[in-house]
């Protein structure tokens, strides 16, 4: 029988740490290894697209972790950042990896049997005690139509896999992402940018290859139990946009990312703005699904769509 995989394609700034928590801290459905998410599909993506500047930009910022020269470090985003259970010094992976094996798939060359033996390694680790391995790296977002279409079966192959997306409202989270940049001026950027994603076109890109599950982030947050994968999920953790306090979010334990994202008010006069530029996002949304959720920022009523 082939392993499981939870394969996430984000997005970002959308609760993915939190929902990760949920299924690999809290139900124990899967585990990542080392690291919530290393983008290590994107990292082939770009080496195979020789993006050499891209490649090494990512390479150095995001994917080598300082970990691997030194095993007994933090990490990139120092200690206390990420949950114990499912980081580097994890007991499902701390001395059960030799330097030499983590050297050769943190290093080049990348390819797609070196992204394969990893999960199958950690696999046979924890297939007693979790249902599946994952991978729930966010630049899993960014990969293009040919990679997935040179490597889906290969993975299908070998992997019995659920691709699980998770959206926040558009303009919430595209707020959030351009604050986490730190630009000296977040609303020029932010409208210079958006709209940064389309939901439907990710979502249909994926669709074409695997099985999709995709997730409302404020719906999965709405106190009630909630099904995945076939498994009861009751014991949901806490996630720092919701309720969405923008600048005065919580600060809720591994979650740093999210509270420490927002620095400006997104405020009412900001959103009527993006409402407008922002429309196409959701439109496409409700061709796609049929409806758009109630708590987002546009809906069938704010666009005009209510029939009722």
């Amino acid at each position: 029988m082939k392993p499981k995989l939870v394969l996430s394609a984000g997005t970002g700034w959308s609760g993915t740490t939190p929902l990760y928590y949920t299924f690999a801290v809290n139900h124990k459905l899967c585990h990542g290894g080392h690291e919530k998410e290393h983008g290590y599909l994107h990292l082939l993506d770009l080496s195979e697209q020789n993006q050499i500047k891209q490649k090494t930009k990512f390479y150095s910022t995001y994917f080598r972790p300082k970990w691997l020269d030194n095993p007994d470090g933090s990490g990139r985003k120092g200690p206390g950042r990420k949950h114990p259970l499912v980081n580097q010094h994890s007991p499902l992976v701390k001395g059960l990896w030799t330097q030499e094996e983590l050297r050769k798939h943190y290093t080049s060359p990348f390819s797609i049997e070196k992204y394969i033996s990893y999960y199958k390694k950690h696999w046979s680790h924890i297939k007693n005690e979790y249902k599946a391995v994952a991978d729930f790296s966010n630049p899993n977002s960014e990969l293009s139509d040919q990679f997935l279409q040179k490597y889906a079966s290969i993975l299908n192959e070998h992997f019995d896999i659920t691709v699980v997306m998770i959206f926040r409202d558009p303009i919430r989270r595209f707020w959030s992402v351009i604050n986490a940049r730190r630009p000296d001026n977040i609303e020029k950027l932010f409208f210079d940018w958006s709209p940064s994603i389309c939901y439907s076109t990710l979502y249909k890109r994926w669709k074409k290859h695997f099985n999709v599950e995709v997730i409302i982030m404020e719906e999965f947050w709405d106190g009630k139990s909630k099904e995945f994968m076939g498994y009861l999920v009751d014991n949901i953790y806490p996630n720092a946009y919701v309720p969405d306090l923008g600048i005065n979010a919580p600060h809720i334990s591994y979650l740093n990312d999210q509270w420490e994202s927002d620095i400006q008010e997104l405020t009412p006069d900001i959103i009527e703005k993006a409402k407008v530029e922002f429309a196409s996002i959701y439109i496409k949304w409700y061709d796609t699904f049929g409806y758009i959720p109630q708590s987002w920022t546009h809906n069938e009523k704010t666009l005009g769509m209510d029939k009722g």
